[in-house]
């Protein structure tokens, strides 16, 4: 850069001290010089993201392509959530007398099914007779706070059973959120990668005061016990349908922060980056970076960066 400038005021001074057919000679001098340095300087580069994979070596990887098309998917809404116990399936089971704890058949933890006797009382004013306690409800002892032969008051708080085959999944969504969600859509919660459907079946009338959200529950049947209750969730729910782009995910990459393809143009390959939407069934729906109808690689892609990075790196050296 400093040679550049040290010949633009030679140049000048040139210019400026001598004859007018030697200022025209040394003005054609001085766009030779640095027209040939402009050019230079406009010269593109090669893209490195632009390379030929020969066929033979495509086949020994097993490259794949599939055309970049349009399909209709479902809509969806993706929101933070949690997994939480149906109030209907919870019981306490309180003393009705007070009196000594002479069984309890029922330990934290332990299952009990719906009419099973889950502790007996001795009434102390007759001897003699005792009083059954029965489980109104099948499901997991969660709590027990007395023991065998322990002093009971009446009405105190003996057992809690839960019955977790039908769980409630919570979202809290803002009022501007909230007007895609209606009573009866589908939602899909999923925890500790384990994923369960359900149906939308209350949305709150009042705004929370605190947060500024709006309460939104649907069932879900947890008939294998799967779903843990208590658990932070992802909540996806399909709020109806749309036309989009979409590609396979397996052409989807991951380099440093972005989602890149390989775009097949002629005989040559073009790593580009993506912008994602949703992914559902085995799709991805593209929001930029590819085009209706182009041809990108489905499989082998993963080994297709691997070939490139290797061949860039051998190259440096």
């Amino acid at each position: 850069m400093k040679k550049i400038i040290i010949i633009a005021s030679l140049f000048s001074l040139i210019l400026t001290s001598c004859t007018p057919r030697q200022r025209e000679g040394w003005a054609e001098r001085s766009k030779k010089v640095f027209g040939e340095k402009e050019q230079k300087q406009q010269v593109t580069p090669l893209n490195p993201d632009s390379f030929k994979f020969e066929k033979d070596k495509q086949e020994l990887i097993g490259l794949e392509t599939s055309i970049v098309k349009k399909e209709i998917i479902e809509e969806q809404l993706e929101l933070p959530g949690e997994i939480l116990p149906d109030p209907n399936n919870i019981a306490s089971i309180n003393a009705p007398i007070s009196g000594w704890i002479r069984t309890l058949n029922a330990n934290l933890g332990s299952m009990v099914e719906k009419g099973a006797v889950v502790a007996m009382l001795e009434n102390p004013q007759n001897l003699g007779q005792h009083f059954e306690l029965r489980a109104p409800l099948g499901g997991i002892v969660t709590e027990r706070l007395v023991n065998v032969d322990e002093w009971i008051e009446s009405g105190k708080e003996m057992l809690e059973i839960v019955n977790y085959k039908t769980l409630y999944g919570v979202i809290r969504v803002y009022p501007d959120e909230q007007r895609r969600v209606k009573l009866g859509q589908d939602v899909e919660f999923t925890s500790n990668d384990v994923s369960a459907r359900g149906k939308i079946s209350f949305i709150s009338p009042t705004v929370d005061s605190i947060t500024r959200t709006i309460e939104v529950r649907a069932e879900i049947a947890n008939s294998q016990n799967k779903l843990k209750a208590n658990a932070y969730a992802t909540a996806i729910i399909f709020t109806g349908k749309k036309t989009a782009l979409v590609i396979p995910q397996s052409a989807l990459l991951m380099e440093e922060a972005h989602s890149v393809v390989f775009v097949k143009v002629a005989d040559m390959f073009e790593k580009r980056v993506v912008e994602i939407g949703s992914r559902q069934k085995g799709i991805a729906e593209i929001l930029s970076g590819v085009q209706e109808g182009e041809m990108i690689v489905s499989k082998g892609a993963y080994q297709l960066k691997n070939i490139t990075f290797t061949s860039k790196g051998e190259e440096e050296k």
